[in-house]
């Protein structure tokens, strides 16, 4: 009997501490990156915002001298770790080529429409997110020390499974200084792409440095941060249930 009871004292405590929470991590912020792309130099920001309407906005906007890439996640947060995607925007304009994805999540009839490449609709079994959101909710796993991931992203008209798990902890040389940060790894199958992510608890979990391995090229995709402004903020940023 003892034993059961300490058992179960064991599990309680156990859901206690790795009880997901976003409240930390949904805050308004901005951040800049500097990185290459094949060589390339490239800028970007990164800004999350909230409206008056309590609809949130995630934007990453990079460029160089061949183009410009942007993307927007806008989604509704409910406290205390619900995300709820609404419309996701994908722009690209490299070298007088142009091409453009967005996903809209209509709830009410459970249907998400994508234009542009990967056009067509997906019934929305709920809980998914889009390609931008879904670091956000990582952030939030990560503050509440999970150490493995899984999410349901919306990529198109696809529903995909994109997996992570913390592989290690390093100190990391950043423009802000050396910061610890969270290793993570992007877990895929069959595919010739490495993506590995450091997360910093020292700066809210933000992603401080990315590196993207694409076949042969080693640091196809580098991104490092440079700089993080958390933005104060006067009401409420969630909606209530």
């Amino acid at each position: 009997m003892i034993r059961l009871v300490l058992l179960f004292s064991l599990a309680l405590f156990s859901t206690h501490t790795f009880s997901l929470s976003c409240d930390k991590v949904v805050t308004p912020y901005k951040a800049s990156y500097s990185g290459t792309f094949k060589g390339w130099k490239i800028k970007t920001e990164r800004n999350l915002n909230v409206g008056s309407d309590q609809q949130w906005q995630l934007s990453n906007n990079s460029d160089n001298f061949l183009g410009k890439i942007s993307e927007t996640s806008t989604f509704n947060f409910h406290a205390p770790a619900t995300l709820v995607s609404q419309r996701y925007e994908y722009k690209q304009s490299v070298m007088m080529k142009k091409r453009f994805k967005i996903v809209d999540f209509d709830w009410s009839t459970n249907i998400a429409t994508a234009s542009g490449k990967k056009e067509g609709t997906a019934t929305l079994q709920g809980g998914e997110l889009d390609r931008m959101n879904h670091i956000l909710m990582l952030r939030c796993q990560l503050a509440s020390g999970h150490n493995e991931f899984s999410f349901p992203v919306m990529d198109g008209n696809e529903l995909k499974t994109f997996n992570y798990k913390v592989i290690g902890q390093e100190l990391v040389d950043t423009k802000l200084g050396k910061v610890s940060a969270l290793v993570v790894k992007r877990i895929r199958s069959n595919s010739k792409r490495n993506t590995t992510l450091w997360f910093s608890e020292e700066l809210n979990f933000m992603m401080v440095k990315l590196l993207q391995e694409e076949h042969q090229e080693s640091e196809a995709y580098v991104l490092n941060i440079q700089s993080y402004s958390p933005i104060a903020q006067t009401t409420s940023n969630h909606l209530t249930e």
